[in-house]
C-alpha cells in the first residue's frame, strides 16, 4: 500500500497525523475495504477508537451543524462506510471501536439490524444516476472480478 504512505492529510510530517477531520474522514472511508492491521500499518492507530476525535465524528455524519474544512466526501458516503464496517464486525463478532459503538448507541439508537438496513438506504442513494457505466470495457471486467473476489472473501 505504497500509494497511502506517500499521501498525507498535510501534516508537517509528511504523514498521516491521525488527529484531524481529514485523517478521520480516510479512515472511515477505508475501513469497510482494509483490515484493522492494513489501517494501522497506515495511520499508526485506530482512529476508531479515539473518543477524542468524537465530534470531528458527529461533523462528518452530519450530525452537527458545521463540516470540516478539510477536503472530505459526503455525509452519505461517511454513514454508508460507517454501517457498513459496524455490519461486517458484528457479523465477525467483534468489538466494535468506540466511534463506532457510541454511533450505534447514540446516533443510530437501535440494534445492528437498524444499521445493516440503513447501509442499503446509504448505497441506494449513493448509487443512484451510477446505473450506466462509462468505464472502458476491460477496466469494467477488471473492476467485476475483483469485486466477485472480495465478495467471496479472497483476498488479492
Amino acid at each position: 500500500m505504497i500509494f497511502l504512505e506517500v499521501v498525507t492529510c498535510g501534516s508537517k510530517e509528511d504523514k498521516w497525523c491521525g488527529d484531524c477531520s481529514k485523517c478521520l474522514f480516510v479512515y472511515i472511508i477505508l475501513s469497510p475495504f482494509l483490515d484493522e492491521e492494513s489501517l494501522k500499518n497506515i495511520f499508526g492507530k485506530n482512529l476508531l477508537d479515539k473518543e477524542e476525535m468524537y465530534e470531528t465524528f458527529l461533523q462528518l455524519i452530519g450530525s452537527k451543524e458545521s463540516k470540516p474544512f478539510d477536503c472530505v466526501g459526503t455525509y452519505e458516503e461517511v454513514n454508508f462506510c460507517v454501517c457498513k464496517c459496524i455490519a461486517e464486525l458484528k457479523s465477525e463478532n467483534k468489538k466494535l471501536p468506540i466511534l463506532l459503538q457510541r454511533y450505534l448507541d447514540e446516533v443510530l439508537s437501535s440494534k445492528v439490524e437498524k444499521a445493516e438496513g440503513i447501509c442499503e438506504i446509504y448505497e441506494e442513494h449513493l448509487l443512484k444516476g451510477f446505473e450506466v457505466s462509462n468505464l472502458n470495457e476491460d477496466f469494467e471486467k477488471l473492476l467485476n472480478r475483483a469485486l466477485k473476489r472480495r465478495k467471496d472473501g479472497r483476498t488479492y
